[in-house]
């Protein structure tokens, strides 16, 4: 626990007044690609990119094949990393136990029915308790124009007692999402929804907030809210690539944490997809040697000799 809170610490780092103190924590190839599996999982709300097969990429001789692709981006069955991938995960937890929030999306919310981004390891747990002062966990938020979809029944985020979710979605998309929570209630579920005479992050409540009638959230309106409303500090950001550039080529994120996991996979997969990239996804902005944004390496370590986990602060060239 040690080594990770040195590396990852945040003292010293002081929040912008209008929105937290932000970082992304990804794992990429060397070629910078996130998946071995680049088939669409998710429908096109949310205003995500979805990767369409490409006419001139290779094709499986049996489309089934793609189906049993594992994703091993950070190398745990290979017979001589695989023993060192676990730091990945434990990198991963560190940067949950050190925020105050975590924000992702609902399309990562479809793919995966038990995502929810909290520490699991008790020392982690212990520190953010009696060292930095914090709640037991981080609040849960997610942004989306498509709240009413995900399922609140079932899915682990909206049914722990000690999560503190926040939806953030359109006014039209948070009225029918909050009816459909209600609705998928029993007297067995271990979360309800947030009334207005609750604390502004209590625990087992789901709250519901718009700050338009219809279309897309404002990401900088969302942040500052989520930053002098429910008095979020450092918040870590857990979407996708093409989500993590917008925000970047916006100013929002302070941080690029990265695994570099020593393996090149190429831009196809085995159905002719493009695989998720971290950074160069569709709609990105494109610079020039006078207005770049810039990484300053503020942190290194390599475990093994496959990984490298790098810490990148982010500066826009004046």
């Amino acid at each position: 626990m040690e080594e990770l809170a040195s590396f990852y610490t945040i003292e010293g780092l002081s929040p912008p007044e209008d929105r937290p103190y932000t970082w992304s924590n990804s794992m990429i190839t060397l070629d910078g690609f996130m998946n071995f599996n680049g088939t669409p999982k998710v429908g096109t709300d949310d205003g995500m990119a979805n990767s369409q097969p490409k006419k001139t990429a290779p094709k499986p001789k049996d489309i089934t094949e793609h189906g049993s692709v594992e994703n091993d981006i950070c190398l745990k069955n290979h017979p001589e990393a695989g023993k060192f991938a676990i730091a990945d995960y434990r990198l991963l937890n560190a940067g949950w136990t050190f925020a105050d929030a975590s924000l992702t999306s609902g399309p990562c919310l479809r793919v995966d029915s038990t995502l929810v981004n909290s520490p699991v390891y008790e020392e982690m747990l212990e520190y953010r308790k009696t060292v930095l002062k914090k709640p037991q966990l981080p609040a849960q938020i997610v942004i989306t124009t498509n709240a009413r979809s995900l399922n609140f029944g079932d899915h682990s985020m909206f049914n722990q007692p000690h999560n503190a979710v926040v939806v953030i979605s359109n006014g039209d998309d948070c009225k029918a999402a909050r009816e459909t929570f209600e609705e998928s209630r029993t007297a067995l579920s271990l979360s309800r929804l947030w009334q207005p005479e609750d604390r502004e992050l209590q625990v087992g409540t789901v709250r519901f907030v718009s700050f338009c009638q219809t279309g897309e959230v404002d990401l900088r309106d969302a942040l500052k809210w989520i930053r002098q409303v429910l008095d979020v500090e450092f918040l870590e950001i857990d979407v996708g690539g093409t989500t993590i550039r917008k925000m970047i080529d916006m100013g929002l994120v302070d941080e690029l944490r990265m695994t570099q996991a020593g393996q090149i996979i190429g831009k196809y997969d085995s159905a002719g997809c493009e695989r998720p990239s971290l950074l160069n996804g569709p709609g990105g902005v494109s610079y020039t040697a006078d207005n770049s944004v810039v990484a300053r390496i503020a942190g290194i370590r390599a475990v093994g000799e496959h990984l490298l986990f790098l810490r990148n602060e982010l500066h826009a060239r004046k």
